[in-house]
């Protein structure tokens, strides 16, 4: 699925940090929050845990 990464504010920091686009396959949601009243318009912010992965076996298994 292509992702506008343009349009998620921060999005160049994610990508810093893991040097590119997770997929977010096996990350644990720990809190969101949706803002609608921000004078940005409405605003979504995430904290989870994630995990790297190695890569898939030859058997397709993580």
């Amino acid at each position: 699925m292509a992702v506008d990464l343009g349009a998620i504010k921060g999005s160049d920091k994610l990508i810093s940090v893991y040097g590119a686009w997770p997929t977010f396959h096996d990350f644990e949601i720990v809190t969101v929050l949706l803002d609608r009243r921000g004078e940005d318009g409405p605003a979504m912010e995430l904290v989870f845990h994630c995990w790297p992965v190695a890569g898939l076996d030859n058997q397709g298994i993580y």
